[in-house]
């Protein structure tokens, strides 16, 4: 799937080339200038030197920051390192067999085909949460602790939600302090609502935004379901972070989510925010482009 910055560097492109054709075309027209010794003169010439320069070199900024937005582009699909938070729910309630064999035996098993699609060289941490969050496994490059604590999870009564999220964003900021700060995501599942965190849910996610931090989530369950999940608070979450939410109703979708944001998130972490920073300096310097070139436009006799 191609990247929405990616998509939006081509569409600055296009505008900016087709607003600095279109407008230098039209100063090119020839004037008569008046007088005995009349001769054709460039609308572009009766304007000042710097307003002939101001909209190349702010058209010239927005090409060098589209350039290096294009080269974090090219770099981010060679990236495989980076962390990644498993937040899961072990309420009660992942015990309901509607998603065979249960719910949570459906997160185990997606669980296990995201770590497979994830590259080797992202560090994975595992959060579980119900009454209390609880960090299971500390971001780690050996997936076997992680597989291990996840075939042995259990469920309890409760879900917090925010206090699940705000674990795993400890944990994280506690690895990069050791390891160096990276691409980072979180992708949290939960198949119910929250019954009341330390933390709430929508204060977890403005952290994790300002950490720059995705949160991708899954409602897991049966719309409808009296122990269905808060789909509205897991989008929101999901939109305030810059993530994605799914829903899931049976085992294979489950797995399937999984396993596609496995093999998807090296790319999507690595382009990060330094492409994004890039893309929004040449959209800064290419509007200022085309507004010098709006103004300068005006100011001639068409």
């Amino acid at each position: 799937m191609t990247n929405p910055l990616i998509l939006t560097a081509i569409v600055i492109s296009l505008v900016l080339a087709g607003a600095y054709l279109f407008v230098n075309a039209r100063e090119r027209k020839p004037v008569q200038a008046k007088g005995r010794r009349a001769r054709a003169v460039y609308r572009s010439q009766r304007r000042p030197l710097f307003e002939r320069a101001a909209p190349l070199v702010l058209l010239a900024a927005a090409v060098v920051f589209l350039v290096i937005a294009f080269t974090q582009f090219g770099l981010s699909r060679q990236v495989t390192h980076g962390t990644v938070m498993l937040v899961i729910d072990t309420s009660d309630s992942m015990d309901q067999t509607d998603v065979v064999p249960t719910r949570l035996g459906a997160a185990i098993s997606a669980a296990d085909a995201f770590l497979k699609a994830l590259p080797a060289d992202f560090r994975v941490g595992l959060v579980t949460f119900s009454g209390a969050a609880d960090l299971t496994v500390a971001p780690t490059l050996e997936r076997g602790r992680v597989t291990s604590a996840l075939s042995a999870l259990t469920t309890a009564q409760g879900t917090v939600i925010g206090d699940g999220l705000t674990t795993a964003l400890d944990a994280m900021e506690a690895d990069w302090r050791t390891n160096g700060k990276g691409p980072a995501a979180v992708l949290l599942l939960s198949d119910g609502l929250d019954t009341g965190s330390t933390i709430s849910p929508s204060s977890a996610a403005t952290r994790a935004s300002s950490l720059g931090v995705p949160v991708f989530t899954v409602a897991l369950g049966l719309e409808g379901s009296s122990t269905g999940a808060d789909t509205g608070l897991l989008r929101q979450i999901a939109a305030d972070t810059g993530g994605k939410t799914f829903t899931a109703q049976t085992a294979s979708q489950l797995t399937s989510v999984y396993s596609s944001l496995g093999s998807t998130l090296s790319v999507d972490l690595a382009v990060g925010h330094s492409a994004g920073l890039f893309v929004g300096l040449a959209a800064l310097f290419g509007l200022a482009a085309l507004i010098a070139l709006m103004v300068s436009s005006r100011r001639q006799k068409f």
